[in-house]
């Protein structure tokens, strides 16, 4: 368990009564987004690829600003450092 992981449970235990039920709960459903976002971000690579009018992707600063742009605001700063922390560990 790395230290975001940590933080998001402590998180989950002071704010809910089941809160380690919750915490592995918010944990699964953040790797599982995690792995969607990986996915749609290896299909938007292999795509522009194929494009005559574009460069090649850059799949780490297309994964940032999908963490800043979208999740920043969507999610609580420890999920969202969990999050960040495992579109990072996979190849996208």
């Amino acid at each position: 368990m790395n230290d975001s992981a940590a933080e998001l449970i402590a998180h989950c235990i002071d704010r809910f009564d089941a809160g380690r039920v919750v915490a592995d709960e918010e944990l699964r459903l953040l790797e599982d987004l995690a792995l969607a976002i990986r996915r749609a971000l290896r299909e938007w690579r292999a795509l522009v690829a194929d494009l005559e009018l574009a460069g090649p992707m850059d799949v780490a600063r297309a994964a940032a600003l999908i963490l800043e742009t979208v999740f920043d605001e969507a999610l609580a700063p420890p999920a969202w450092r969990v999050l960040s922390d495992l579109i990072s560990l996979g190849e996208p």
